[in-house]
């Protein structure tokens, strides 16, 4: 069973949805809300390592502004 992200909003909102779709629909959404907290964490921790490099060099580095 696969269900494409347009297709949550529905399910939820469907009473006739079976316990296994809303089980699948569960586990899909905690998969990607673990994806997002791996994400932020890696990403706060680049960002910590540049602002102490940062520091160390003092100044910010050439180009992070483009970011």
């Amino acid at each position: 069973m696969r269900a494409s992200n347009s297709t949550w909003p529905h399910l939820l909102a469907d009473n006739r949805a079976s316990s296994v779709q809303l089980r699948f629909l569960r586990d899909r959404m905690t998969e990607a809300l673990r994806g997002v907290v791996r994400i932020a964490h890696s990403r706060g921790a680049r960002l910590q390592a540049s602002e102490r490099a940062e520091r160390r060099a003092g100044g910010p580095r050439e180009g992070a502004a483009e970011r």
